[in-house]
Protein backbone atom coordinates (compact mmCIF):
# COMPACT_ATOMS: atom_id res chain seq x y z
CA UNK A 1 0.00 0.00 0.00
CA UNK A 2 1.38 3.47 -0.56
CA UNK A 3 1.59 6.56 1.65
CA UNK A 4 0.29 9.43 0.26
CA UNK A 5 0.39 13.35 0.57
CA UNK A 6 -3.17 14.78 0.67
CA UNK A 7 -3.10 18.60 2.11
CA UNK A 8 -1.57 18.20 5.63
CA UNK A 9 -1.78 14.60 6.12
CA UNK A 10 -0.11 11.34 5.15
CA UNK A 11 -2.68 8.90 4.86
CA UNK A 12 -2.88 5.14 3.71
CA UNK A 13 -4.14 4.31 0.29
CA UNK A 14 -4.97 0.43 0.09
CA UNK A 15 -6.47 0.87 -3.75
CA UNK A 16 -3.37 1.89 -5.16
CA UNK A 17 -0.34 0.68 -6.08
CA UNK A 18 3.33 2.66 -5.76
CA UNK A 19 4.27 4.51 -8.82
CA UNK A 20 7.21 7.01 -9.38
CA UNK A 21 5.22 8.57 -11.74
CA UNK A 22 2.62 10.64 -8.95
CA UNK A 23 3.56 12.90 -7.06
CA UNK A 24 1.60 12.79 -3.83
CA UNK A 25 2.89 9.30 -2.89
CA UNK A 26 5.74 9.45 -0.81
CA UNK A 27 6.21 6.13 0.86
CA UNK A 28 4.95 2.47 0.81
CA UNK A 29 3.64 0.29 3.39
CA UNK A 30 4.15 -3.63 3.41
CA UNK A 31 2.28 -5.88 5.91
CA UNK A 32 3.35 -9.40 6.81
CA UNK A 33 0.34 -11.61 8.35
CA UNK A 34 0.81 -15.46 8.23
CA UNK A 35 -1.59 -17.12 9.79
CA UNK A 36 -0.02 -20.17 12.16
CA UNK A 37 -2.72 -21.91 14.29
CA UNK A 38 -6.33 -21.95 13.43
CA UNK A 39 -8.74 -23.71 16.13
CA UNK A 40 -11.52 -25.51 14.19
CA UNK A 41 -15.63 -26.14 16.06
CA UNK A 42 -16.54 -29.26 16.51
CA UNK A 43 -19.82 -28.24 16.38
CA UNK A 44 -19.84 -26.90 13.22
CA UNK A 45 -17.18 -28.73 10.99
CA UNK A 46 -17.18 -25.45 8.57
CA UNK A 47 -16.62 -22.88 11.10
CA UNK A 48 -13.58 -21.43 12.65
CA UNK A 49 -13.50 -20.36 16.48
CA UNK A 50 -10.43 -18.33 16.36
CA UNK A 51 -6.91 -18.45 15.21
CA UNK A 52 -3.25 -16.89 15.68
CA UNK A 53 -1.59 -15.28 13.23
CA UNK A 54 1.89 -13.95 13.34
CA UNK A 55 2.59 -9.91 11.93
CA UNK A 56 5.25 -7.83 10.94
CA UNK A 57 5.34 -4.52 8.37
CA UNK A 58 8.24 -2.74 6.68
CA UNK A 59 8.10 0.97 5.57
CA UNK A 60 9.64 2.36 2.85
CA UNK A 61 9.64 6.28 2.39
CA UNK A 62 10.02 7.42 -1.63
CA UNK A 63 11.53 11.16 -0.76
CA UNK A 64 14.80 12.42 -1.41
CA UNK A 65 16.93 12.01 2.26
CA UNK A 66 16.60 15.69 3.49
CA UNK A 67 12.86 15.26 3.03
CA UNK A 68 12.58 12.24 5.45
CA UNK A 69 11.37 13.06 8.66
CA UNK A 70 7.88 12.20 10.24
CA UNK A 71 5.18 10.93 10.08
CA UNK A 72 7.05 8.60 7.51
CA UNK A 73 8.27 7.25 10.63
CA UNK A 74 4.80 5.81 11.04
CA UNK A 75 6.27 3.33 13.35
CA UNK A 76 5.19 4.57 17.66
CA UNK A 77 7.46 3.87 20.40
CA UNK A 78 5.24 1.25 21.29
CA UNK A 79 6.15 -0.69 17.77
CA UNK A 80 2.59 0.25 16.84
CA UNK A 81 1.61 1.36 12.82
CA UNK A 82 0.00 4.92 13.54
CA UNK A 83 -1.11 6.39 10.31
CA UNK A 84 -4.52 7.06 9.34
CA UNK A 85 -6.40 5.39 5.97
CA UNK A 86 -8.16 7.30 3.48
CA UNK A 87 -12.20 8.05 3.92
CA UNK A 88 -13.19 5.81 1.21
CA UNK A 89 -11.21 3.04 2.66
CA UNK A 90 -12.28 3.42 6.32
CA UNK A 91 -16.15 3.27 4.91
CA UNK A 92 -15.51 -0.91 4.34
CA UNK A 93 -15.93 -2.79 7.38
CA UNK A 94 -12.69 -5.02 5.95
CA UNK A 95 -10.38 -2.07 6.02
CA UNK A 96 -11.57 -1.21 9.66
CA UNK A 97 -9.87 -4.40 10.58
CA UNK A 98 -7.31 -3.62 9.30
CA UNK A 99 -6.95 -0.82 10.26
CA UNK A 100 -6.96 -2.48 14.02
CA UNK A 101 -4.40 -4.48 12.87
CA UNK A 102 -1.98 -1.93 11.70
CA UNK A 103 -1.95 -0.45 15.31
CA UNK A 104 -1.06 -3.89 16.90
CA UNK A 105 2.71 -3.85 17.19
CA UNK A 106 4.41 -6.69 15.58
CA UNK A 107 4.20 -9.79 16.60
CA UNK A 108 1.81 -13.12 17.40
CA UNK A 109 -2.16 -12.50 18.30
CA UNK A 110 -4.70 -14.82 18.82
CA UNK A 111 -8.36 -13.58 17.59
CA UNK A 112 -11.58 -15.40 18.64
CA UNK A 113 -14.85 -15.16 16.55
CA UNK A 114 -16.70 -14.19 18.84
CA UNK A 115 -20.28 -15.23 16.69
CA UNK A 116 -19.24 -18.73 16.11
CA UNK A 117 -18.52 -19.44 19.63
CA UNK A 118 -22.00 -18.19 20.95
CA UNK A 119 -23.67 -20.49 17.82
CA UNK A 120 -21.39 -23.22 19.24
CA UNK A 121 -22.84 -22.37 22.69
CA UNK A 122 -25.97 -22.65 21.87
CA UNK A 123 -26.05 -25.56 19.73
CA UNK A 124 -24.14 -27.96 21.99
CA UNK A 125 -26.54 -26.61 24.63
CA UNK A 126 -29.84 -28.01 22.37
CA UNK A 127 -28.15 -30.74 21.93
CA UNK A 128 -27.30 -31.67 25.77
CA UNK A 129 -30.52 -30.92 26.35
CA UNK A 130 -32.27 -32.71 23.99
CA UNK A 131 -29.82 -35.80 24.98
CA UNK A 132 -30.91 -35.36 28.84
CA UNK A 133 -34.85 -35.11 27.97
CA UNK A 134 -34.66 -38.36 25.83
CA UNK A 135 -32.97 -40.31 28.18
CA UNK A 136 -35.07 -39.06 31.23
CA UNK A 137 -38.20 -40.26 28.70
CA UNK A 138 -36.26 -43.64 27.88
CA UNK A 139 -35.65 -44.48 31.80
CA UNK A 140 -39.34 -42.99 33.01
CA UNK A 141 -40.75 -45.53 30.10
CA UNK A 142 -38.81 -48.49 31.15
CA UNK A 143 -39.56 -47.89 34.69
CA UNK A 144 -43.47 -47.44 33.79
CA UNK A 145 -42.99 -50.84 31.97
CA UNK A 146 -41.91 -52.53 35.40
CA UNK A 147 -44.14 -51.28 37.83
CA UNK A 148 -47.04 -51.99 34.97
CA UNK A 149 -45.62 -56.00 34.88
CA UNK A 150 -45.40 -56.25 38.42
CA UNK A 151 -48.92 -54.88 39.33
CA UNK A 152 -50.44 -56.75 36.79
CA UNK A 153 -49.02 -60.06 37.69
CA UNK A 154 -49.66 -59.38 41.60
CA UNK A 155 -46.27 -58.63 42.51
CA UNK A 156 -45.12 -55.81 44.61
CA UNK A 157 -44.40 -52.88 42.44
CA UNK A 158 -41.45 -52.10 44.83
CA UNK A 159 -39.27 -54.93 45.06
CA UNK A 160 -41.13 -58.12 42.42
CA UNK A 161 -42.49 -60.18 45.90
CA UNK A 162 -45.60 -62.18 44.62
CA UNK A 163 -48.74 -60.65 47.01
CA UNK A 164 -50.98 -63.17 47.60
CA UNK A 165 -54.89 -62.73 47.39
CA UNK A 166 -56.93 -60.44 50.03
CA UNK A 167 -53.74 -58.41 50.92
CA UNK A 168 -52.70 -55.28 49.97
CA UNK A 169 -49.42 -55.08 51.66
CA UNK A 170 -46.26 -56.80 50.79
CA UNK A 171 -44.73 -59.58 53.03
CA UNK A 172 -41.32 -58.58 52.08
CA UNK A 173 -41.10 -54.89 51.75
CA UNK A 174 -44.31 -53.64 53.57
CA UNK A 175 -45.10 -52.02 50.37
CA UNK A 176 -48.41 -51.15 49.42
CA UNK A 177 -50.17 -52.59 45.86
CA UNK A 178 -51.37 -49.66 44.11
CA UNK A 179 -54.70 -50.31 42.74
CA UNK A 180 -54.87 -48.21 39.99
CA UNK A 181 -52.00 -50.65 38.40
CA UNK A 182 -54.67 -53.59 38.85
CA UNK A 183 -55.97 -52.34 35.23
CA UNK A 184 -57.55 -55.75 33.48
CA UNK A 185 -57.30 -57.87 36.29
CA UNK A 186 -59.91 -59.22 38.30
CA UNK A 187 -60.48 -57.52 41.69
CA UNK A 188 -61.59 -59.53 45.00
Amino acid sequence: MVIRHVGSEYLLDPHRAASAGRSDVVGSLTIHLTITKETKSFLLPDARLGFEYRQSFTVADHREPPLRSWPLSVIAPDGSVALSLVKTAAADPDALWWERVWRKPPGTYRVWCAATIAGEIALGSLIGMLIAVAGFGVWLSARLGVYGARAGARKCIACGYPIEKGTDRCPECGGLRPVWRNVGTKRE
